[in-house]
This record gives C-alpha cells, structure tokens and sequence, in this order.
C-alpha cells in the first residue's frame, strides 16, 4: 500500500524531477562553490526527499514532516543564495519539470528585475507541509 502511495503522491514525483534537475546542474558551478554552497544545496534537497519518505514509512509523520521543512526551507535559500551569486538563471520557463518543480517548492528566481525571490506560502505539491516562511 504505502509503495503505491510513494509512486502516484505528486510530491514524491516531483522532488525527484528537482533532484534529477539539480544534480547535473550544480555540477557546472564553479569549483570554489562546489564544495560549500553546492554541497550543502544537494545534501539539503536529499535530506528534503528523505525525510517526506520517512513520514510516509514511519509512525513518525508530524517530526518528519517538520523536519522535511527545514530541509526545504534551506534548499529555497541555497537556491536564492546561487541565484545571487549569478550562477544560475531563473528557472521559470525553462522547462516544464524544472519550472513546475521549483515553483512547486517555492523559488523561482526573481519576480521582477532586482525584486526580491518568488516564495509562495506552502508546499503546494501533495500538500505535505506547510511553509510560511518567504524570503526576501
């Protein structure tokens, strides 16, 4: 039962879209970042994935859950952080997945030229947590 969940909750599908974006993608960001600020983006997006897993498998929801929005959280602010740093383009209308993904976790580059980063308030994909942090 909790395996068909994990194939068919939208959530799962498209933390593993951002994963199989990502990964590749900060491969190309300079070496001096590659070791801090890439590190730390692709630890926190795995940590992200498993800890929705983990409320899924466990008897521990409400901790994983909680805990899964930290990870989020960080990924929005290494993202932002990337962004800044102008290694990295926004992501809004370059693909369908990459697009749709990182909206659905709440960054999406700039809403406007030198305005701040686009954070919707909560993880719209499954509804598995609520955020109400934005950045700014």
């Amino acid at each position: 039962m909790r395996a068909m969940i994990l194939r068919q909750s939208p959530i799962f599908v498209r933390t593993y879209d951002l994963l199989q974006w990502l990964l590749p993608h900060t491969n190309t960001w300079p070496r001096q970042y590659r070791f801090t600020l890439t590190h730390e983006l692709v630890r926190a997006a795995l940590r992200f994935q498993e800890r929705i897993l983990e409320a899924t498998l466990t008897g521990e929801t409400a901790r994983r859950l909680a805990q899964a929005e930290v990870e989020l959280a960080k990924v929005r602010l290494y993202l932002r952080l990337g962004y800044d740093l102008k290694l990295m383009a926004p992501v809004t209308g370059t693909t369908r997945t990459t697009g749709t993904t990182t909206r659905d976790f709440g960054w999406c580059g700039p809403s406007r030229p030198g305005g701040p980063a686009s954070t919707p308030s909560g993880l719209r994909a499954g509804g598995a947590a609520t955020m109400s942090a934005s950045a700014g």
